[in-house]
């Protein structure tokens, strides 16, 4: 179950049916999800008011377990390295594909590239990394397209269930969201 990691400093109380245990407190800035694959982890997280994430392979374990699919896309297609998904709302890629090991505390480089599995499925080609380290897998973009037109839009907080769900709060002021 992913766990709520970088605890904001203000907190939403979430109601669940009449039972005070299934109750839930807390905002973060991302969440963290043990072993999604066998020996992967995946972190949620904004870089610079944008949203992102990791798959940490950890030692030993296995990358190529790692499938990802993108439901409710009209059609995908890998070019140049980047994934590209065609949605009612415009196109949303995945790109800039980054993988490396921390090594006596910098980033080493390790080559990536995106490969089709099957049909909507892709899973990355790595290059020669030391198996015995953590390998971080980063694609660049996980959100896509959030507001309006051109009045101010506000994410505050991000959070996925198990299912594979993305909730976002804020605000808008657009009067054209797309809802």
């Amino acid at each position: 179950a992913p766990v709520g990691i970088n605890k904001l400093k203000f907190d939403s109380l979430y109601y669940r049916g009449h039972d005070q245990a299934e109750h839930k407190a807390g905002n973060y800035a991302g969440a963290y999800a043990s072993n999604v694959y066998t020996g992967i982890d995946f972190r949620a997280y904004y870089d610079q008011a944008k949203p992102r994430y990791d798959l940490i392979v950890k030692p030993n374990a296995d990358p190529s377990a790692i499938h990802l699919a993108f439901h409710g896309a009209d059609k995908t297609a890998i070019k140049a390295n980047t994934i590209t998904l065609s949605t009612h709302i415009g196109p949303l890629s995945q790109g800039k594909l980054f993988a490396y090991q921390n090594v006596n505390g910098k980033k080493v480089r390790v080559a990536a590239n995106f490969v089709q599995l099957g049909t909507d499925q892709y899973g990355f080609r790595l290059g020669t990394y030391d198996h015995s380290k953590n390998l971080v897998i980063d694609p660049l973009v996980y959100g896509s397209y959030y507001g309006g037109d051109k009045s101010f839009d506000s994410v505050n907080s991000v959070v996925t269930d198990n299912a594979g769900g993305v909730y976002l709060t804020g605000y808008t002021m657009a009067t054209d969201f797309p809802i």
